[in-house]
């Protein structure tokens, strides 16, 4: 038995400025520091899987780079984060939660993956994907030049793993 996963990608490259004027972007001054937060939760790229077969996804992975362009209103991305809802079923365990303070729930098919958490990889696959939508983006840094906006480049690459369903199967670890 082998573990030979097929493979496919998609790349998001695009230049984006955000600001105070539009609500996505935050900052803050804490003694001389310029913090900055920006969030985008409006913009989104759906990507619906088409073909014969079903597929059953066994991982992501997340690589590439968030950054300020050259001659653009500069900052410094510490951090930045991609949300990935996929459309697939999940693997289920009968249960309740008696207390849910957290407002938790089971089977969201939704991963978080950015420049710290940049893979993720099933245990069990989600089985029949049948659609990525790239939900929501957010970045956060420090020594941004203004207070109104910043200009950020984003690069990045979405590898995803899969079998096509009814292919042999066996766990990852």
């Amino acid at each position: 038995m082998d573990n030979c996963y097929n493979q496919f990608n998609f790349s998001v490259a695009t230049g984006k400025t955000f600001s105070t004027a539009s609500g996505n972007f935050a900052p803050w001054v804490s003694g001389t520091n310029n913090n900055w937060v920006v969030q985008s939760g409006l913009d989104t790229s759906d990507f619906t899987i088409q073909g014969f077969k079903n597929i059953n996804l066994y991982g992501i992975k997340l690589q590439g780079s968030v950054q300020c362009p050259i001659g653009s209103n500069h900052g410094i991305v510490e951090d930045y984060s991609f949300n990935l809802k996929l459309a697939a079923q999940t693997p289920s365990i009968s249960g309740v939660f008696t207390t849910n303070n957290w407002n938790a729930t089971l089977y969201e098919n939704e991963v978080r993956l950015g420049k710290y958490q940049n893979v993720i990889m099933f245990g069990e696959p989600l089985r029949s994907l049948s659609q990525i939508r790239l939900s929501y983006f957010s970045a956060q840094g420090y020594s941004n030049e203004s207070v109104l906006n910043i200009r950020l480049d984003l690069i990045v690459q979405f590898y995803f793993l899969f079998k096509y369903e009814g292919e042999d199967e066996e766990l990852l670890f």
